[in-house]
């Protein structure tokens, strides 16, 4: 009898103790995966360091640290070296050196020409996110063959749209007094709004760099003052997202409002687009568990309930069945 009854308490201690061993394994097991949140990439134009702390530049990064979410994170794209990322080519080159021998020549106006296609191709590449310093390079010699060329005009423009992929572009001694005083002139007025990226290239950029898209930042000035231009494109998106563009007030008090705004306004696009990780469903409660673990979870209670109710020796015959 002595044994009988030992054999029953061991019987009901054991369900007891299953029980609890599948909760313990099956809860982590069963738990959500954490979602991580969605990478996008941050250009802002131009790049280097042209302006103080306190200037246009300063307000915008200063603005830039509000935005926040759950879904999304913000992080700058890095500069590639020349020979990363789509630069320039052998051929490139080659055109680039035949821009150069004319130039040599007096040849400007042709020596502008052969600038202005390896420009345009340049333009089809990444480049101008990835590289923008390159880019500018390119338009800074173009500029200074048509100066030279007597085209006044589009060389100010020129120069002043290569201030704003690169804020330290600079001409060298090497060219000619014309173009340096008109450069100076272009360093004077400011720079002009670089090219906006093209979609696809945005996308190509995500997919290579493993991002969820791309957020551009351009600063420059038009006929009534400083101005930004913001662009987003999500890489898994066919449709091109419409391109944001402000004028910001002289006042710096006000500027630094308008631009806390339109960081506002960035991080509710974002949170839309990437909306963060839903709550997930604990497993006791999804409805598979409740379905299969309905039947072992009533077996249980109803052999821990009779372990606690009835004499050793019918716990016995339960524990056998």
């Amino acid at each position: 009898m002595a044994a009988r009854e030992k054999r029953g308490r061991s019987g009901h201690r054991r369900l007891a103790a299953a029980a609890l061993s599948l909760s313990l394994v099956a809860g982590p097991a069963l738990a959500a995966e954490p979602v991580e949140p969605a990478v996008v990439g941050l250009r802002i134009f131009p790049v280097g360091e042209g302006e103080p702390a306190g200037g246009v530049t300063g307000d915008l990064h200063a603005a830039l640290r509000l935005i926040e979410g759950e879904g999304f994170v913000l992080r700058r794209l890095p500069l590639a070296a020349p020979a990363e990322d789509g630069g320039l080519t052998p051929e490139d080159q080659v055109q680039e050196d035949r821009a150069r021998s004319l130039e040599l020549s007096l040849e400007f106006r042709e020596a502008a020409g052969v600038w202005a296609g390896l420009l345009e191709q340049v333009l089809s590449r990444p480049m101008l996110l990835l590289q923008p310093q390159q880019v500018a390079r390119i338009q800074l010699a173009l500029a200074a063959a048509q100066a030279e060329g007597g085209e006044r005009e589009l060389a100010l423009l020129g120069f002043r749209t290569a201030l704003a992929l690169d804020a330290n572009a600079r001409l060298g001694p090497a060219y000619p007094p014309r173009a340096r005083a008109l450069f100076e002139e272009a360093l004077q007025r400011g720079p002009l709004l670089p090219p906006t990226p093209r979609p696809a290239l945005q996308r190509q950029v995500a997919q290579a760099r493993s991002l969820e898209g791309i957020v551009w930042i351009a600063l420059g000035r038009d006929q009534v003052g400083e101005v930004l231009l913001r662009g987003f494109t999500p890489r898994v998106s066919e449709v091109d997202l419409p391109e944001v563009r402000l004028t910001l007030p002289a006042e710096p008090a006000a500027r630094r409002s308008v631009l806390r705004q339109e960081a506002l306004a960035l991080q509710r696009l974002l949170q839309r687009t990437f909306p963060g990780p839903t709550p997930a469903t604990p497993w006791y409660r999804r409805g598979w568990v409740l379905a299969t673990g309905g039947g072992l979870i009533v077996a249980t209670t109803a052999t821990i309930l009779l372990a606690r109710f009835l004499s050793p020796a019918q716990v016995d015959l339960v524990v056998q069945h």
